[in-house]
């Protein structure tokens, strides 16, 4: 099963994932270097929130009480990925503990 949208937009692969260029320090804009003096994320931090976020897409769709494959809401999508990048910038560096703070109080939304 792969984690959709609402319009039924896969969310799994579509990003490539970053060329060497990409990820060497050497490769940065001088653009991007004026924007941010230490950009918010690595590579790394936002593979993970992304593979966090996916997670977190399963399993609620994977939930014994949801019907089979149905898309969740853009609100919902959003809700999640505003939590794993919160969580995030608050120092959580797992993928369980990112994908366990956008699943915390979701009976709540």
């Amino acid at each position: 099963m792969r984690a959709t949208t609402a319009q039924g937009h896969s969310i799994i692969g579509k990003f490539p994932p970053a060329s060497m260029a990409e990820r060497c320090s050497c490769s940065r804009l001088p653009m991007e270097e004026a924007m941010y003096a230490r950009p918010p994320f690595t590579p790394d931090q936002f593979a993970l929130c992304y593979r966090a976020y996916a997670a977190a897409l399963l399993d609620i769709q994977n939930q014994p009480d949801e019907p089979n494959g149905a898309p969740l809401a853009d609100s919902m999508c959003l809700m999640l990925a505003l939590r794993v990048i919160e969580a995030s910038a608050n120092g959580v560096r797992d993928l369980s503990g990112l994908k366990r703070h956008a699943l915390a109080d979701l009976a709540q939304h």
